[in-house]
């Protein structure tokens, strides 16, 4: 008798424990996850604080209104062709038979042009892609010494600026036509003056920078320096413009419409060009 109480007591001493044990853990559990919580909602509270103070920083600047650059045509006279869902071609005069004679520059133009406005696009109305479509497009970068590159110099808007999207919201932002509101724009050009390259049936365009050769990089609030183009694309801090460092240098990528270039922390910068220069419809003094 005395053993089977024994016994007894021993299950009901070891029933207690499991169940104290179960109740700590009942009670310890919510705690963690209340830690877990505070921890969550304070780093979401600081994420929403530094947009606030990026939305009210843009709010502060100066807008300028820009639009999209216009498509560069490779071969400008020519007279740009398309087919209808039926397989019929048309250009401007109407009905044609087959495609026109440049149709291949044609289609590359438009696949060059619609490759850029995509990033331009992600970074108005879809920002999550913007990481992916900055890569593909280093892939394709041609440009073998951008900082000595005819395609440096002119005007330019930032829309991104060390990943963070600078342009402001626009109703109607996708639209080819519609007003973009950029915080600044920046003007790249040859210290000591323009100078062209000599004309080609394709137009006339500026000369590609000499190995140091000087360039002055003005900002539309106030930030002018002067650097040295040389090829090794090294990075130059220019100084405050548009309420943080500006730097030019550790271009990645530079086409007729996009520059993009990265500092020394892997941090992406976007800038739109906003001039016409590229398009090759430039005047040679003295001709």
């Amino acid at each position: 008798m005395r053993t089977a109480t024994a016994a007894l007591c021993v299950l009901f001493s070891a029933h207690n424990v499991a169940c104290f044990s179960t109740t700590i853990k009942a009670l310890t559990f919510p705690k963690r996850t209340c830690i877990r919580y505070v921890a969550f909602s304070r780093s979401s509270s600081l994420r929403s604080a530094k947009q606030e103070e990026q939305t009210a920083l843009l709010d502060d600047l100066t807008k300028f209104p820009i639009t999209r650059p216009e498509m560069h045509w490779t071969v400008p006279i020519q007279k740009i062709g398309w087919q209808d869902e039926d397989g019929n071609w048309f250009d401007k005069d109407g009905p044609r038979l087959g495609p026109p004679q440049n149709y291949w520059r044609q289609s590359m133009d438009e696949r060059l042009y619609d490759q850029d406005m995509e990033l331009v696009n992600n970074v108005l109305i879809n920002l999550g892609d913007v990481k992916a479509t900055i890569l593909n497009l280093e892939k394709k970068n041609s440009a073998r010494k951008p900082c000595r590159h005819r395609n440096l110099l002119g005007k330019w808007a930032p829309i991104l600026r060390c990943g963070q999207k600078v342009v402001c919201e626009n109703k109607g932002s996708a639209d080819f036509g519609a007003p973009i509101d950029v915080p600044l724009t920046i003007d790249i050009f040859r210290t000591a003056g323009r100078k062209l390259a000599p004309k080609i049936v394709y137009g006339t365009f500026d000369a590609p920078l000499g190995e140091r050769e000087e360039i002055t990089i003005r900002s539309s609030d106030g930030l002018v320096k002067q650097i040295c183009a040389t090829e090794s694309n090294d990075i130059s801090i220019l100084g405050m413009a548009g309420g943080s460092l500006l730097q030019l240098g550790g271009i990645t990528y530079l086409s007729d419409y996009i520059l993009i270039q990265r500092d020394q922390k892997g941090l992406t910068d976007v800038w739109l060009r906003c001039d016409d220069a590229y398009l090759g419809k430039n005047s040679i003094v003295n001709e």
